[in-house]
């Protein structure tokens, strides 16, 4: 039924990446997450069976202990997984560019796995204290932000906590936050100079659009350069680090891309971002592209030239024209 429906969407290869899965990170205790993670590595890999040329599988990790993930990570290396996924901010104020977590970046890089950084908001609970002064807090025009006390949280939930009480019919999860949890964890890493400690790394921004990309950069850009004088050593530009490690998902109606085609030539990664309720066809992208006169050259780097180069995949050209009338397989839940 999967490949049928790639078949209709004009896709011929794909990185499937896990959805709620990526909740993992919320569970607590290390062991339970290592067992998981194989579980579910497992079964993602057996489910690309189906057809190894098309099908390519991206591991979670149990990003609870360190010496777990790097085992997981050598283990799904051994069977040909190209990718693990990684959320940009971890449970209890967990975050991936704290110093414990460096020899897994390393093990990135000795197997040449690409670091999938999967927005996803936490979510964790609040504990009943919390719950109960923000509750105190709320309508009273008087918030928790200046205190002498460090809150450690989820940028994207906290951008969505904001925007539901505010309006609480609204769930700007996937509007807003996502999109902040990839803004913070990019200009992180790119201000403190943290991808340059591990050089061979690469790492894909993925599901969190891509339009913002150049406002990242060059902000990143300007205040390194207006604050300088209060760092040791210099960081390099943002724009560079970015071009040699890094590549972005963008979804494909989203039109600004095309018409800065230019800056995302070599970086950009299309995504269906099928299954989903919203996804799209590689025949809308194409549409698109053709309106805005992305050269041939640059579609076909956009809509797979670059995935396959930043996953090391081989190409296959499986799907040679568009269907017209289709009906998706309707499965028993």
């Amino acid at each position: 039924a999967r490949l049928r429906d790639m078949d209709a969407l004009g896709t011929d290869q794909v990185m499937l990446f896990p959805t709620w899965f990526v909740r993992l990170a919320l569970v607590r205790d290390a062991e339970a997450a290592r067992v998981l993670t194989r579980a579910y590595n497992d079964w993602v890999y057996d489910y690309c069976a189906a057809d190894r040329r098309r099908l390519f599988p991206c591991a979670v990790l149990p990003i609870q202990s360190v010496e777990h993930s790097i085992e997981e990570l050598r283990r799904v290396a051994r069977r040909g997984f190209r990718a693990a996924a990684v959320r940009p901010c971890f449970w209890s104020g967990r975050y991936p560019t704290l110093p414990e977590f460096d020899p897994l970046w390393r093990e990135f890089e000795d197997l040449d796995i690409v670091l999938a950084m999967h927005t996803f908001p936490s979510r964790e609970a609040l504990t009943p204290e919390w719950a109960q002064r923000i509750a105190r807090t709320r309508s009273t025009g008087h918030g928790l932000l200046f205190t002498d006390e460090a809150v450690v949280y989820s940028p994207g939930q906290f951008v969505s906590n904001i925007v539901f009480t505010m309006e609480p019919t609204i769930d700007s999860s996937e509007s807003l936050g996502f999109i902040f949890e990839a803004m913070t964890w990019l200009t992180t890493v790119l201000m403190t100079g943290w991808l340059e400690k591990f050089p061979r790394l690469r790492a894909a921004v993925l599901e969190s659009n891509a339009t913002w990309l150049p406002l990242v950069l060059a902000r990143s850009r300007n205040f390194l350069d207006l604050y300088a004088f209060q760092r040791e050593r210099k960081v390099k530009d943002p724009s560079q680090t970015f071009h040699e490690q890094c590549f972005i998902a963008f979804e494909g109606d989203e039109e600004p891309i095309y018409r800065m085609w230019d800056l995302y030539e070599n970086v950009g990664l299309w995504s269906s971002d099928y299954p989903h309720h919203d996804a799209e066809d590689a025949w809308e992208a194409l549409e698109l592209m053709a309106r805005h006169q992305v050269p041939a050259q640059v579609q076909k780097k956009l809509l797979g030239d670059n995935a396959r180069r930043l996953y090391g995949i081989d190409p296959v050209m499986v799907v040679k024209e568009r269907i017209e009338q289709y009906e998706p397989a309707r499965l028993p839940w």
